[in-house]
């Protein structure tokens, strides 16, 4: 499997993912900058969830290549982008589709993409050392979907939809005790952007180190300066 990491606006990462004679294009929020990766008719295209910054590149790459069919798991959340089908789909099409796993939190229909090449595409569910922003207000299924990450192996490269490594890092050192290998890996994944281990994350996202609802929600509060 090869991954292409394709960065657009000021901090977003889309990707191309390849393997075998397939290609998928995950998260296309803008159209333009994968054009020069898409060598051929791409397989599909796979939207971790419906924010503008993930989907608005659908319609370009449709304008070029019409017949690639797009995945998101609730598609009455783009119609106005494109006729889309359900993620629930993608395995009666492909005979080696990833993994769907639903992660609703950050949004209402978000889920992430799991290859067993070892391989999870999160959105915006995590981030280097943070986790996305809790729109639903539902912090029980936000925290039940970093569990559903958090259970993957250890050696699985996670591949985010931002670069927030510098701020994030900022909060991170302010709960969390290792502070100089942290610093070490918040250098790391500042220049790097993307592609993590969940085994470092592991032990530089405090996110995930929470134990409980009530401790995340708590993080979450601290973070954006709410009161718990």
């Amino acid at each position: 499997m090869n991954v292409i990491t394709v960065p657009y606006s000021r901090d977003n990462f889309g990707y191309i993912v390849r393997f075998g004679a397939r290609s998928f294009i995950i998260d296309p929020g803008e159209g333009p900058p994968f054009e020069p990766h898409i060598t051929k008719p791409p397989s599909a295209i796979l939207l971790t969830h419906e924010h503008w910054d993930h989907v608005n590149g659908v319609p370009h790459i449709l304008h070029l290549y019409p017949k690639t069919p797009v995945f998101i798991k609730d598609p009455s959340l783009i119609k106005h982008i494109c006729a889309a089908r359900p993620t629930s789909e993608l395995a009666s099409m492909f005979p080696t589709p990833p993994k769907i796993l639903p992660t609703p939190g950050h949004s209402l229909g978000s889920v992430c993409f799991y290859f067993e090449q070892g391989a999870a595409f999160v959105g915006d569910v995590l981030f280097a050392m943070g986790c996305g922003g809790v729109f639903t207000q539902d912090y029980e299924a936000a925290f039940a979907s970093i569990q559903t990450v958090k259970a993957l192996p250890p050696e699985t490269i996670l591949y985010w939809g931002h670069n927030y490594a510098k701020i994030n890092y900022i909060f991170a050192r302010s709960v969390l005790k290792n502070t100089q290998s942290l610093r070490a890996y918040a250098d790391k994944m500042h220049t790097q952007g993307t592609g993590a281990l969940l085994e470092d994350e592991l032990r530089f996202n405090p996110f995930l180190q929470a134990e409980t609802v009530q401790e995340f929600q708590n993080l979450r509060f601290k973070k954006i300066g709410v009161s718990a």
